[in-house]
């Protein structure tokens, strides 16, 4: 299965999802804060983080059909997803399988489609995954943060990250092999 054809298959599922789905598309709700971010305002209102205002930002010329911002992440998600996967599983039938596990998840195509976050949320996790797994590092840093100004929740995974790669370094470097040098009388 190819990347373009993955992509193609999901933008189908979430387009079916959101064409049959009575629920609204409810990432328009960020649309104050985002407008305000957009113009370099503080937002008025503060309760929630910004997280998913700023992914949206750039989504408010489509204003107010939010379905595209919608397509526009789960599709993305779902490549990323696709690299994922083909990194980690090498058998191509348990690739299938777990592909089929995203494009086929029907709880998470509705709560994407009328989430107020959680399509920001599932794109965040995932480029932070990829990066972990490229092991770019410093870069994973950036949507793991934005992930935390979308779901507080995660900041503990912020906190913890670095303690994770100290360990991991640590276990690589005590891993490698030692130069021993034997001197002879």
């Amino acid at each position: 299965i190819s990347i373009a054809l993955y992509g193609f298959a999901n933008f189908l599922a979430i387009f079916i999802v959101n064409r049959v789905s009575d629920l609204p598309v409810l990432v328009g709700n960020w649309e104050a804060k985002a407008t305000a971010l957009a113009h370099l305002h503080f937002p008025g209102e503060n309760f929630y983080p910004p997280g998913s205002a700023l992914l949206l930002a750039p989504f408010l010329w489509v204003k107010p059909h939010y379905e595209i911002v919608v397509f526009f992440y789960f599709v993305l998600a779902s490549i990323i997803y696709f690299l994922i996967c083909e990194t980690l599983i090498s058998r191509t039938t348990y690739r299938v399988i777990a592909l089929g596990a995203l494009t086929l998840n029907p709880y998470l195509l509705w709560t994407c489609n009328s989430g107020q976050d959680t399509v920001f949320e599932l794109f965040l996790l995932l480029s932070f995954a990829a990066l972990v797994i490229r092991k770019r590092n410093g870069l994973a840093l950036f949507p793991l943060y934005l992930l935390c100004l979308t779901r507080p929740a995660y900041w503990t995974l912020l906190l913890i990250f670095p303690l994770l790669l100290y360990i991991r370094v640590r276990k690589v470097q005590s891993e490698k092999p030692k130069a021993v040098f034997v001197v002879s009388p």
